[in-house]
């Protein structure tokens, strides 16, 4: 039987509370949940040095379970920079095993990467293999960082968040 695998955005204290946010995509924001729209939870642009949104812990689930296994999971970006200089979105490099509360400061989950580099032929492996039902990988940790100079206003730019898994 085909495996589902749902994208979990991860809230709370040690990331403990695990919303599917498949279909509904990933929001950076200035608070830490899975539901509220980012225009309710806007990031102020700060009058010097960065501001950032909470951090957003993301991990696959497997909730059926594939005949074998599914393993080799990556993300990546389109490689297409949100508002140059003025915000950028960062991600972990290397693997986060355990999750923690995420914080509305410098992340320090990981070694960070600015995703925008994280493309197709660079993609950032999340380790796991999941073989029955519940199953789940690690973290990928996303956050947003808002820099003084930025433009007052709404993001106008999206960074697509892309990933993949090989099913056998």
């Amino acid at each position: 039987m085909a495996a589902t695998i749902q994208l979990m955005k991860c809230t709370s204290a040690d990331a403990g509370v695990e919303t599917d946010v498949t279909a509904t995509g990933v929001r950076l924001k200035s608070i830490d949940d899975a539901t509220t729209a980012p225009a309710s939870a806007p990031i102020t642009i700060p009058a010097a040095d960065t501001a950032y949104s909470f951090e957003t812990w993301l991990r696959f689930n497997c909730s059926v379970a594939p005949d074998n296994q599914c393993d080799n999971f990556q993300v990546w970006s389109l490689g297409n920079e949100i508002q140059a200089g003025e915000a950028k979105v960062t991600l972990n490099s290397d693997a986060v095993d355990t999750g923690v509360t995420p914080v509305v400061t410098e992340s320090s989950a990981g070694t960070r990467t600015d995703f925008h580099v994280s493309t197709a032929g660079t993609k950032i492996a999340v380790a796991g293999t999941l073989t029955t039902a519940d199953d789940e990988t690690d973290y990928a940790v996303l956050q947003l960082e808002v820099y003084s100079g930025a433009t007052q206003g709404d993001i106008t730019q999206s960074s697509e968040f892309n990933f993949s898994y090989d099913e056998n």
